[in-house]
């Protein structure tokens, strides 16, 4: 087995390591100090190389890309930002932004993935997961927040609080459809065989949230998310 890259790959890995080596590395420790995020001019630089797109299929705006290729350019990405920034790569910026779109690509509905993974790959909409709580962050099976179906609103109702939660900051820049995969109990009583991911878009009424202030990551925002009877 050849591990060694392709021609493409090693191609697409030495035209993001240059673009980056020459916009992203210089202004590092300023994007840091800024606590503000990562500047538009960079996601979108970074979105015109496909950098948000190699996990998205070709048709819902992502990479024309071999299906079985798509993990191996996010290693890429996620390698080559870190090498450029690690403050953005470390928290796995690009990683929730690339893994998560290869969830919703996998398992969402269609119409999920046409909402979604086009902003995504554009740069323009962020996708992260919401798991961890207040009382529990690797024991999963221990979260609380629930979300049971009501029959009569045809919804489920989602209740609870998460914490250290990756993007408020950034959902709130890019606004709709940035959201997060978030870890709920739609049966509590069946424990941890009740557990399911939602899609839950960042901006439904009922959302609040608030950001915390790290130390060496700061380029991507992280805070804790409140939902009450979010539908």
């Amino acid at each position: 087995m050849d591990f060694r890259y392709t021609t493409e790959q090693e191609m697409y890995r030495q035209a993001i390591r240059e673009w980056l080596t020459k916009n992203l590395e210089p202004r590092a420790r300023a994007i840091d100090e800024a606590e503000d995020g990562i500047p538009t001019d960079i996601t979108d630089g970074m979105a015109e190389l496909g950098m948000f797109g190699v996990t998205i299929p070709e048709e819902y705006g992502g990479m024309p890309l071999p299906d079985d290729e798509r993990l191996i350019y996010a290693m890429i990405t996620v390698h080559e930002i870190a090498r450029a920034d690690l403050s953005m790569s470390t928290p796995v910026y690009t990683l929730l932004t690339i893994g998560w779109s290869y969830i919703v690509n996998r398992y969402g509905t269609e119409e999920l993935k046409q909402e979604l993974l086009p902003a995504v790959a554009a740069g323009k909409a962020f996708a992260g997961i919401n798991t961890t709580e207040p009382g529990g962050g690797s024991d999963l099976s221990a979260i609380k927040t629930i979300a049971p179906w009501n029959e009569e609103k045809q919804a489920f109702i989602l209740n609870g609080e998460k914490a250290y939660v990756s993007g408020p900051k950034e959902c709130e820049k890019w606004g709709p459809p940035s959201g997060h995969c978030t870890l709920v109990k739609t049966d509590p009583d069946q424990g941890h065989k009740g557990m399911t991911f939602i899609w839950v878009p960042a901006h439904l009424p009922g959302i609040t949230f608030t950001t915390y202030k790290d130390m060496g990551r700061m380029d991507l925002s992280t805070g804790g998310w409140i939902y009450k009877d979010v539908e």
